[in-house]
């Protein structure tokens, strides 16, 4: 390997990082592949390159690169822990176990390590050891922000709601200018189903980033839940928040099945198939997307039969009346069996071609976030 070599995957990698903490991922992506070309086993680089591949949700592309690195390095404990995070972001967390539990042996005093692991146990259904592993660490979690988020997801994953609430406030008060520990409230809190609060922790996140896509993503899903219990007029907003979050974020799964599910209780197969199709083209793999698309296209062919049967059976009405009047043997009853052929032939017509009404409108912009800021300045005022 030459010094010029050696230089230049130094100077790309500098870059990609500088990239990665600013959430620039596509540049990231092409600084850390412009260190491999100059050094192709650079661990570091491939590193870089799986969380840049996660940026983009290029989900088993980023665990393609984690493996990779894994392979490069694999008595280091931290690329066992990025396999194990892909593999959870890409929604495997039963194939997450074991390069977690790899990482937890290399690195036993990583309490995030175990706090990963307790994740993927949670999500994998064996909730028991989930809780074990996260009480070990627990404690360790009074002063660590990631430590305290993830002994929040945690708990609120295993129905021990107060207790991640509890971790989740205590991510805002560590880091209260930071928009992640918000939207880790608005999740528990969300998790609880306390939507209320949960819109606003989403608002306090999105006050001080408003380009935050998980914060739009967790307002939406809340704006949803409310309209689908209780209040239809969130409905608008709802979609607002969630086409916000795409926007930022093509191909969020949750934000993609929420919204494709709004459009569904409105009847708009044909627009809730397109959010589908276009989270399905960024990320092939996701099983759910793909039934909830089989599921609107099986919708729409029952209701276009439906409306096929229904214009045969007003033909069926319009040829008797015919007959009616070709048989008739008075004038009024002719004028009488003509018009209601007249009419039922046009019903016929206009159900075979009624549709679907046309949404190619673009979706509301997001004004939620000002009327909300605006209504948790009174409520304060008030208190």
């Amino acid at each position: 390997m030459t010094a010029d070599a050696l230089a230049t995957a130094r100077r790309h990698k500098a870059r990609a990082e500088a990239a990665l903490e600013i959430g620039r991922y596509s540049h990231a992506e092409r600084d850390a592949r412009a260190a491999l070309a100059a050094v192709p086993t650079d661990v570091d680089a491939t590193l870089y390159l799986a969380r840049a591949l996660l940026g983009q949700s290029r989900h088993e592309e980023a665990v393609s690169a984690a493996r990779t690195a894994v392979e490069m390095a694999p008595g280091d404990g931290y690329t066992h822990y990025l396999l194990g995070f892909a593999l959870q972001v890409a929604g495997r967390h039963a194939d997450a176990l074991a390069p977690l539990r790899e990482a937890v042996a290399l690195q036993p005093s990583a309490p995030r390590y175990h706090a990963r692991l307790a994740i993927a146990l949670c999500e994998s259904g064996a909730k028991d050891q989930s809780r074990a592993v996260i009480e070990a660490v627990a404690s360790k979690a009074e002063d660590d922000v990631m430590l305290v988020d993830e002994c929040a997801r945690v708990y609120s994953a295993l129905g021990e709601h107060e207790a991640g609430v509890r971790f989740a406030q205590r991510g805002v008060v560590l880091r209260p200018a930071d928009p992640t520990t918000h939207w880790r409230l608005a999740w528990v809190l969300a998790n609880r189903r306390d939507y209320a609060g949960a819109i606003a922790a989403s608002t306090a996140a999105l006050e001080l980033d408003p380009n935050y896509w998980a914060a739009w993503e967790e307002l939406g899903y809340s704006l949803n839940e409310l309209r689908r219990r209780s209040d239809p007029s969130r409905a608008l907003e709802a979609e607002a928040a969630l086409n916000e979050a795409l926007r930022l974020k093509p191909g969020l799964r949750s934000a993609a099945f929420n919204l494709a599910s709004l459009y569904r209780s409105q009847g708009r197969l044909a627009r809730a198939e397109r959010v589908c199709e276009e989270a399905l083209t960024i990320d092939p793999k996701h099983e759910q997307l793909a039934r909830v698309r089989e599921d609107l296209r099986a919708e729409r062919r029952v209701r276009d039969k439906a409306r096929r049967d229904q214009a045969a059976l007003l033909l069926v009405l319009a040829g008797l009346a015919a007959l009616s009047a070709y048989a008739a043997a008075s004038v009024p009853t002719l004028v009488f069996s003509l018009l209601t052929a007249v009419v039922a032939v046009s019903a016929s017509v206009a159900v075979r071609l009624q549709k679907e009404p046309p949404d190619d409108a673009p979706p509301p912009k997001p004004t939620l976030l000002a009327e909300i800021a605006q209504s948790r300045g009174a409520s304060r005022a008030i208190e």
